[in-house]
């Protein structure tokens, strides 16, 4: 049986997570290590001035290591830690909300949390699940009586996490975005992130600064993008890599610099 650590950055208690871990604990052997609370938008940050301490607790039937830090530095405690051996891979998740789009993914704890499993060389899944104003404004999706909400997404995930650990791909991370109404059955879609920016994050008055979540937009979409699956309904699988490297701009400044330096 592979194991698997799971981790997210909306804190043990979210409604998806649970459902995340009643799911792959069906096939795998779960190690769960998570943040003691939300983090979110808070990308592959690692903390380094303050002192994190790790929590066992027990939660809807599972055995938890909590701490009181970032997604990313769940992932390094878990691995290096908690964990008598490498797992098979890291799953993040199930997040509450979209991460598509460069933006979003450069920001979010859930996909910090596989940026660090993959510089460890270990296979990264990030789950998230677009979730409608209507179920936010009438649910607590930090309650275990919303964790049947996330049912369907659960599936997905399960069914998506032994298709893709089944494949070569083995130090790409899977950014899987998914449409409330999916199901297993829903169409899939191999998708690039839309380079599109998400405007201001801050709402300022005279007496405080507020962070806000800026909505998606869905205008001027291009097709193969997570943005315009998302649109279509689709499930969208976006694989991504740590290379950060322009070969085009690369191949340029080679070129340039020859009779500048």
């Amino acid at each position: 049986m592979k194991t698997i650590l799971v981790t997210n950055d909306d804190g043990y208690t979210s409604a998806g997570y649970v459902s995340l871990l009643q799911a792959l604990s069906k096939e795998y052997h779960i190690i769960a290590v998570v943040p003691s609370t939300k983090k979110s938008w808070i990308g592959k940050a690692v903390t380094a001035y303050d002192t994190l301490k790790i929590t066992p607790l027990s939660y809807e039937g599972f055995e938890l290591y909590t701490i009181n830090g970032t997604p990313a530095d769940c992932v390094q405690i878990g691995l290096y830690h908690i964990m008598n051996s490498r797992p098979d891979a890291v799953i993040s998740g199930i997040n509450l909300g979209t991460n598509i789009g460069t933006a979003r993914l450069l920001s979010s704890g859930t996909i910090g949390a596989a940026m660090e499993a993959t510089l460890a060389s270990i296979p990264s899944i990030a789950f998230s699940l677009s979730i409608p104003k209507d179920i936010r404004r009438t649910h607590d999706l930090y309650s275990k009586t919303s964790v049947p909400l996330f049912h369907s997404a659960a599936e997905i995930a399960q069914k998506l996490s032994r298709t893709l650990l089944e494949s070569n791909l083995t130090k790409k991370i899977f950014s899987v975005n998914m449409p409330y109404q999916a199901t297993i059955s829903s169409t899939l879609e191999i998708t690039i992130p839309f380079d599109v920016g998400y405007g201001p994050l801050f709402q300022v008055s005279e007496k405080q600064i507020t962070h806000v979540v800026p909505p998606v937009e869905y205008t001027d979409m291009k097709k193969e993008t997570d943005l315009y699956a998302m649109y279509r309904g689709a499930i969208s699988v976006t694989p991504l890599d740590l290379s950060m490297i322009s070969l085009d701009a690369v191949k340029t400044m080679k070129e340039y610099m020859k009779d500048k330096w």
